[in-house]
């Protein structure tokens, strides 16, 4: 199975290193992902999906991963994505508690699915990349203020 943020990082592996901008045009990137982790490829991409996708990453499998847990799967599937890691851990992580589990899962899942049917759309997943990637160009701060400098900018 692949990783929502391993297809991600596919793709920008090299961009976010040099520029988001070479991600264009986005919502074919977005468009990209979305095939690449809809594992049944129904076209219909449901929040067991997500969870399930989201679950290679808790190496403790206590059922919470944690920053560290995150980045490190992050730097095993592609090392020079690590400053976007901390900068998506941040969006993941709805209720701030410096781990994610199914809560924060279900809540970005309920924010991609703009139109509340339970699922989310080729159209809600690749409106809610494009605005992402669009937020990253030439930004040197996530959303949420901080800066997208986390300790090493490479993964040790």
């Amino acid at each position: 199975m692949r990783s929502v943020v391993g297809i991600l990082f596919m793709f920008v592996a090299t961009a976010m290193s040099v520029n988001v901008q070479l991600l264009q045009p986005y919502a074919v990137t977005a468009e990209t992902m979305y095939h690449n982790i809809d594992v049944n490829h129904d076209s219909i991409f449901t929040l067991q999906e997500f969870i399930d996708d989201f679950r290679q990453y808790d190496i403790d499998h206590d059922g919470k991963i944690t920053r560290h847990e995150y980045t490190s799967f992050v730097c095993f599937l592609t090392p020079t994505m690590y400053q976007l890691s901390h900068y998506l851990f941040d969006e993941f992580d709805s209720d701030s508690n410096h781990h994610l589990d199914t809560g924060d899962f279900g809540n970005f899942y309920h924010l991609l699915d703009s139109d509340h049917n339970g699922t989310v759309s080729l159209p809600e997943w690749t409106a809610w990349w494009v605005k992402t990637f669009q937020s990253l160009e030439g930004a040197d701060h996530h959303v949420h203020g901080h800066s997208n400098t986390h300790g090493n900018s490479m993964c040790t």
